[in-house]
Formats: structure tokens, sequence, C-alpha cells
């Protein structure tokens, strides 16, 4: 990120941002993959309520009574399943390699084409660089459904600040003060330390963990 932010602050430019909707269900399973889920829930209801037109009656009739016995065949890869990220990325960096990009030895989800333009994309964000972004996004949007989101702004929890002397920042002050927010923690005191320098630690006693769980706070955040 930081190498795509320094080249278009070298030439000149500032980096275009999109978004990639419902990216993973892009990518279809091949023929000798097949994966099965049981039947989601409000399915049944779904099938109840809509089922002219999608199956026939009595087959309708069939899964509603035995829906134990039934599962799903997926035809397109979901999100949650380890296949999908990378079934996204075949799909993708296939699109861009027959578009005459190459990708990078020093990141994978970097895409460099031989006008050198630059495409680095991360799940379903996609920051471009370069004098054909135009182009690019109406290339890609005849493929996939994308959102323009215009000048790069935030990417990756990042906030990307641009200087009138064509300098480019990337600062998480937003990301820092969105987590105090969430913790309540607006008003807190600022210290060097989050914590005594002279404080001793013990292991805690069982009790003293229930009680801790008790409390429901995502201490690892």
């Amino acid at each position: 990120m930081r190498y795509i932010l320094n080249h278009a602050a070298q030439i000149g430019t500032k980096p275009r941002q999109s978004d990639f909707v419902t990216a993973y269900l892009n990518s279809k399973w091949d023929e000798e993959e097949a994966v099965y889920i049981s039947l989601p829930e409000g399915f049944i209801e779904w099938l109840t309520e809509t089922k002219q037109g999608y199956y026939p009656q009595e087959e309708a009739k069939r899964v509603i009574e035995n829906q134990d016995q039934y599962v799903i065949k997926l035809k397109k890869k979901l999100y949650g399943l380890k296949q999908a990220a990378r079934g996204w990325y075949e799909t993708m960096s296939d699109w861009f390699i027959k578009k005459g990009y190459w990708i990078s030895r020093a990141d994978p989800y970097l895409f460099v084409s031989n006008r050198g333009s630059l495409a680095f994309a991360w799940e379903d964000d996609l920051i471009l660089v370069g004098e054909d972004t135009d182009e690019v996004l109406e290339n890609l949007g005849k493929k996939f459904k994308i959102k323009d989101l215009g000048i790069a702004k935030h990417i990756l929890g990042m906030k990307i600040n641009y200087q009138s002397d064509g300098r480019i920042f990337l600062g998480q002050e937003d990301y820092v003060k969105s987590l105090i927010e969430d913790y309540g923690m607006e008003d807190c005191k600022e210290t060097g330390t989050p914590m005594q320098s002279n404080i001793k630690l013990n292991k805690a006693a069982e009790l003293d963990k229930i009680e801790f769980k008790k409390k429901g706070l995502d201490y690892r955040s």
C-alpha cells in the first residue's frame, strides 16, 4: 500500500478506489469440486411461499415434509467458506492477467500493467493508480458489479491525507478514535503506560476467571 501511494505521489496523481459488490459470489465451483450445505434458516418458509416457478409442486412438497433428508449443492462460493477467498482471488487475478497485467513478485495482490498502471486489491477493496483508471473501471464494470468510490480516502482502516505539495500521508487517527468510542473511553486520561509500573501480577484463581467472564468483555480487542 505504501509503495502504491508513493508511486502516485511520484507521478503526481491521486489513487482511485472502488469496491467489488459481493466479491466472493463472483467465483464459481470447478467441475470437480462439490460442496453441500444443510438447508439454511428460512429456506423452508421461502419454499412454502414462493415455490411456484422455482420447484415443481410435488418436489417442493417432498422437501418440506422431509427437510432433514435434503441438502443444497452450492453453485457459488459463499462468504465464510475456506475456498471462497482463494476462488475470488483466482477469478479476479485471471481477469487482470487477460487484460495485460502481471502479478508482482513482492505481493500477489499487486497487479502491474504493461502501461505502468498499478492495481492493488484486498478482498473486495481495489486501489488503482495510473492514467487509465477510468478505462479500467469501465472494463471491470462489464465483468463485475463494482462501486466507484472516487479518489481514495480510506483503505484498510487507514485514512489517506493529501498535501498541497503532492505528498501523501497515511494515518489511523480515525480508527483509534472509533475504538475509543466503542469502549466508552472518550473522557479517559492519557498515560505513558496503560498500567502501574510497579504492579505485581498474580495468576488468577478459578473464581476470578468466572467473575471476569461474567463481565462479557472482549478482552483481546
